[in-house]
């Protein structure tokens, strides 16, 4: 499954766990931001809302983010779940 933010093609790495959504980004955001992410394949895929609880930089550059989703159908937490747990 894919994950990356609304009109962008890249795909993020990301992995689901305990309600909380970890990305690896080329962006920074902020505690407390807002975000929108889009999950899936463009066609078949769903879009959500969630708060940043922040960033982290690597050392390649990019950053950590961890989102918790807001509005989130049980389908799709399950979804994620599956597709993106360790």
């Amino acid at each position: 499954m894919r994950i990356s933010w609304p009109g962008c093609e890249t795909p993020m790495d990301a992995f689901f766990e305990r309600g909380t959504l970890t990305l690896v980004s080329d962006r920074a955001v902020a505690p407390g931001t807002p975000v929108t992410l889009d999950a899936g394949a463009a066609s078949s895929g769903f879009s959500f809302q969630g708060k940043s609880l922040g960033s982290v930089r690597r050392p390649d550059g990019s950053f950590q983010v961890r989102v918790r989703p807001l509005n989130l159908r049980r389908e799709h937490r399950k979804l994620l779940e599956l597709e993106l747990s360790r």
